[in-house]
């Protein structure tokens, strides 16, 4: 997963493109590859 240096002085369009998502979040698609490439989210 990528690593934003100083998020808080990124605008929200490269924040996107880091992430590689939009406004509307992950398609299905996307959303079910990064759930078995990462794993679900968790607070540890």
């Amino acid at each position: 997963m990528a690593i934003i240096d100083n998020p808080h002085a990124t605008s929200i369009e490269e924040i996107f493109k880091i992430l590689k998502t939009t406004p509307n979040g992950l398609s299905d698609k996307e959303a079910k590859k990064r759930l078995e490439q990462y794993g679900p989210n968790e607070l540890i």
